[in-house]
């Protein structure tokens, strides 16, 4: 078993370019040159004994051992290819949350790729709204009479003021 781990290591170690972008307190992200998961999914891939895992979860387990269950390995450098362990800790999902949203990350308002509305269009809608016009704004926005609601009442597109 140790044979086939120092085999699957060696293949791995020739897919990391330690000489990535310099994070500004983390030091260089060693950024995964291999596979990537797929289209919609920037994170590295990695084959061990037919199992895929993710680049990130694999230098884990090398430098630290292994991963709990129901754990992730997240990113403290926010770079997805990134395989630096000093870069890497262990958190839940809730913890993934709460970072993307500490570091601003998530995608809101025009960010967001299933949006209807800009932000121009909200402040528009906020300014032009008085009782009874929902439908009017509705139609003209082509959204639904509660999604002029909750923009009015500030319960969608909280960043604009």
């Amino acid at each position: 078993w140790l044979m086939h781990k120092s085999k699957a290591q060696h293949r791995f170690w020739q897919w990391v370019d330690k000489n990535g972008p310099m994070h500004q307190t983390l030091g260089r992200c060693w950024i995964w040159m291999g596979s990537i998961r797929g289209t919609n999914s920037p994170y590295g891939q990695f084959m061990v004994s037919s199992v895929r895992m993710g680049a990130h979860r694999y230098s884990w387990t090398i430098h630290h051992g292994k991963i709990p269950d129901g754990l992730n390995v997240l990113h403290k450098c926010d770079n997805p290819i990134c395989v630096n362990p000093a870069h890497l800790f262990i958190g839940t999902h809730g913890d993934n949350v709460r970072d993307k949203v500490l570091k601003n990350r998530q995608c809101y308002g025009e960010r967001n790729g299933r949006s209807i509305l800009t932000e121009s269009q909200v402040r528009e809608i906020r300014r032009r709204y008085k009782y009874g016009t929902a439908r009017t704004l509705a139609a003209e926005f082509n959204v639904s009479k509660s999604a002029i609601h909750m923009i009015v009442k500030g319960r969608n597109w909280k960043h604009i003021s």
